[in-house]
């Protein structure tokens, strides 16, 4: 990389590698590139990649380097100097690696996957590869729709690889055909190889039964820049039983497994002297739903108090937030406080599974005022099936009157809402999604109504909703698209300043594809494009909650003993999962 680092590149710290932790190993039976297809500090975030990045170089004998998206500066020097992406650990190009995996977290990365095979000095479409070339695999949330990716990925993984990277590597290392290795792949649980398994064949995710399973990382990448997140991330539970039905993570993480807290506590103060940070994170789906949760960061705050420890928590689910866990948190550190009621109105909230009433989002913004935090983010999405603009006209409503809760005259309220993605595996796959001009219309009445002391709003790039729609409910004929966009110089589309929706807009024209085929609702009698993909989830069941949605009828949270039959925890899974779940011991004596 360094032949390309120069004054006039952004951020070179991004290129350099050689972390602390950083590992490389020259005589691997099997090595791995994990491609991420964002920038450094963004991939360097994400606790998948560094889940696999322990597991495979510290607890095999098989290697796993890493290399991410370059920014735009630093792709245009590499090209003007006839040079390819290189691996940050040993410096060696993609085709001395058996395998390049990328993790697909989101379909506005897809112009970024292509961007970085070309770069990496392989061809895009994976029939014109060689035999020698390495196997180019995808996994992550968006591959549970591959179709859009088929014609560039060997290999799809569907679900959680904690496990199964192992199992693939070995695979790697046989002395095999690429076309063998293939074969042989295929065979494995939550492994989709297109060019075997036609779309008759339904693949089922993997799933890790046990989260105590998945690796507490040891040797933590500590960088030489700031990171999006730069924390100790702690993942204390996988998968939620809420059933919010717009949700993808919460229906494609299913079941529920929480993570034993003595992992956690016998790893804290470890890390903490090992890495220098001072902030922690609690990575989860709902973090108020890990049952240990309040006596982990109780004994935190008294092991830790004068270090200036900060916890970090995802977006909480207001129902979920008691007296007890805000006393809690009062005493750490604080930044923003996060809130999600998604809807204005009752009505839409009883619409999503997410049945919380006005008062529930008040005492919260009352309660969490009066501890002193000076800022609450609150998310909100319009666009929702049956969505008025009296619900719409109700968010205003809903933000003003909580505004009026408020007790601490510093504190203010952000509402920040977004554009509704009806997206695969959840009850809503079949409903239509509101055009970029359609979602302006309802914003442009929000700004209206949502003015005054202590209250500001933001919302999401409409035009980069609707492309995610387009991609995420996308068939196959949506890779010629990619493809065309990326030609016109298309990459780096989640970054709202970077994305130029004019080339969409004409690849489509050109392609003679019609955006209102993959906005518009869906017959639910159709076979859809990611069909021949199972989340475990029973299709059936996901038909009887969008019924439910329509009749405004609840789901209860099945952790409450109430099963609703949703198909994951059917067969060998079931038992694991329960004892999971219920026999966490959250009685241990915490961190003396």
């Amino acid at each position: 990389m360094s032949k390309f680092i120069n004054t006039n590149i952004q951020k070179p710290l991004r290129y350099i590698g050689h972390e602390i932790h950083a590992t490389y190993k020259k005589d691997a039976p099997a090595s791995i590139l994990l491609a991420f297809p964002d920038v450094y500090e963004i991939g360097m975030s994400h606790h998948g990649s560094r889940i696999l990045y322990e597991r495979v170089n510290y607890l095999s004998s098989h290697s796993m380097e890493r290399v991410y998206m370059p920014w735009k500066d630093a792709i245009s020097q590499i090209r003007s100097k006839g040079l390819k992406l290189l691996s940050l650990e040993s410096g060696r190009e993609f085709r001395e690696f058996s395998a390049v995996g990328f993790s697909m977290q989101n379909e506005l990365c897809y112009t970024n996957v292509l961007a970085m095979l070309e770069l990496g000095g392989l061809e895009i479409f994976s029939d014109k590869r060689k035999e020698d070339d390495p196997i180019v695999i995808a996994g992550g949330g968006a591959t549970y729709n591959p179709a859009p990716m088929k014609k560039f990925i060997d290999v799809f993984v569907i679900g959680e690889a904690d496990k199964l990277i192992i199992e693939f590597l070995d695979v790697l290392a046989e002395d095999l055909s690429k076309k063998e290795k293939l074969l042989k792949l295929s065979s494995l649980r939550g492994v989709y190889v297109p060019l075997f398994h036609s779309d008759s064949i339904k693949i089922e995710k993997q799933v890790l039964a046990d989260l105590n399973d998945s690796p507490i990382i040891q040797n933590i990448l500590i960088p030489y820049m700031e990171l999006v997140h730069d924390r100790i991330t702690y993942e204390v539970q996988r998968g939620c039983s809420r059933g919010c039905r717009f949700c993808q993570a919460g229906m494609i993480y299913r079941p529920v497994r929480q993570r034993d807290p003595l992992q956690i506590v016998n790893s804290i103060e470890r890390d903490i002297f090992n890495t220098g940070y001072r902030d922690i994170g609690f990575l989860s789906l709902n973090a108020c739903d890990y049952s240990p949760l309040l006596k982990l960061i109780s004994s935190i705050y008294d092991k830790f108090r004068g270090m200036g420890m900060f916890v970090s928590l995802p977006s909480l689910r207001i129902e979920s937030i008691s007296n007890e866990f805000l006393d809690i948190l009062s005493k750490l550190p604080k930044s923003g406080f996060t809130i999600a009621p998604e809807a204005g109105s009752k009505r839409i909230r009883k619409l999503i599974n997410k049945d919380m009433s006005d008062d529930e989002i008040f005492n919260t913004v009352s309660t969490v005022s009066e501890l002193n935090w000076d800022s609450i983010k609150s998310y909100f999405m319009i666009g929702l099936p049956t969505e008025t603009m009296e619900d719409v006209e109700a968010i205003a409503s809903l933000a003003h009157e909580a505004v009026k809760h408020i007790k601490n005259k510093r504190c203010r309220l952000s509402v920040s809402i977004s554009n509704f993605v009806p997206k695969p595996h959840t009850p809503f796959q079949w409903e239509a999604q509101l055009d970029w001009e359609a979602f302006n219309e309802r914003i442009h009445k929000l700004q209206t109504l949502i003015r005054g002391k202590n209250l500001s709003m933001k919302w999401s790039d409409a035009k980069m909703s609707e492309v995610e729609g387009i991609l995420c409910r996308g068939d196959e004929n949506v890779s010629d698209l990619i493809y065309s966009v990326y030609s016109k110089g298309e990459i780096f589309s989640s970054w709202g300043s970077e994305m130029d929706y004019e080339k969409w807009t004409s690849s489509m024209k050109e392609l003679g594809l019609d955006k209102d085929k993959y906005l518009s609702s869906r017959p639910i009698d159709k076979k859809l494009p990611w069909s021949n993909i199972s989340s475990l989830v029973d299709e059936k069941w996901l038909i009887d909650e969008r019924e439910k949605a329509y009749g405004l009828s609840n789901t209860p949270d099945c952790s409450y003993g109430v099963c609703s039959s949703c198909g994951v925890c059917s067969g060998t899974l079931k038992n694991i999962i329960e004892k999971n779940v219920k026999d966490v011991d959250i009685s241990v004596t915490m961190i003396k």
